[in-house]
């Protein structure tokens, strides 16, 4: 539900006006069951976009090296 209400309702409308989000091809995404989305990367900020253009719901794979160990990386991901 909250997932929802983000990207529909109160980010991703806005988000979507104010950096003028597009993307081609989601008629190729299948409604049902599994699907791989690259994005091709223009921005850093791509991921960041991709749930507010996409109308399932999205989950992203990360490296364990980013939440394990010390140092900045580790502090700027939990924080």
């Amino acid at each position: 539900m909250l997932y929802w209400f983000l990207t529909r309702v109160m980010v991703g409308p806005v988000a979507c006006v104010l950096f003028r989000v597009w993307s081609r091809g989601l008629e190729n995404i299948p409604a049902p069951g599994p699907a791989i989305l690259p994005s091709h990367h223009l921005s850093f900020s791509d991921p960041g976009f991709v749930p507010f253009v996409v109308s399932r719901r999205i989950v992203f794979l990360a490296n364990a090296a980013y939440f394990t160990g010390k140092g900045f990386n580790v502090r700027m991901t939990v924080a």
